[in-house]
């Protein structure tokens, strides 16, 4: 049963993937940042791996919901304000979960836009954090969308290049949040 539990697994995987090569490369745009937050690794990943927790500190987001556990294959909903779009809502789909390592959730096939989010933790060395705490972890967030998601959140296309900037410093800020919250 494990293997086709597996298989089904690989190639639910296999048809999520399908759905970042269908966006045309100049549209996808991409963020990625890091923070050390002075907690152990399984507190870092515990709370982060869930969005069901992103309101502690994604302040867009006004209500999540899932339908069902917290498992690969659940399906959560956001409603988030961006932009000028207060009620914007987003789907996504947990498809990749190691732990304490990573949590992956991308958008279903039928969604409008592309979305991926990666959140991934490492624990640092003793030689890479201060002295008066010796378990630390950074934290790494990366999202990648469909630049065309603005035309609904900002009334405006905006290139990907523009959404890098931008979105890179409401993430910053994302991360201080989180950072503040768990320490």
């Amino acid at each position: 049963m494990k293997k086709w539990n597996f298989l089904i697994l690989t190639l639910s995987l296999l048809s999520l993937s399908l759905n970042i090569v269908a966006i045309e490369e100049e549209f996808l745009t991409e963020i990625s940042q890091s923070i050390v937050i002075n907690k152990p690794i399984d507190e870092v990943y515990d709370h982060v791996k869930d969005t069901m927790n992103d309101d502690t500190w994604r302040n867009e987001v006004r209500e999540m919901t899932a339908d069902g556990p917290f498992a690969i294959g659940t399906t959560y909903t956001e409603v988030a304000h961006i932009g000028l779009n207060r009620n914007f809502v987003t789907k996504t789909i947990l498809v990749d979960l190691r732990k304490n390592q990573r949590a992956f959730y991308i958008t279903p096939t039928d969604a409008p836009y592309f979305l991926s989010s990666l959140r991934e933790v490492k624990k640092l060395k003793s030689d890479e954090i201060d002295e008066k705490n010796q378990q630390s972890t950074e934290f790494t967030y990366t999202v990648k969308f469909d630049s065309r998601m603005s035309k609904e959140t900002l009334g405006v296309n905006l290139s990907p290049r523009i959404l890098e900037i931008s979105y890179g410093i409401i993430m910053k800020k994302y991360l201080r949040n989180l950072k503040r919250y768990l320490e």
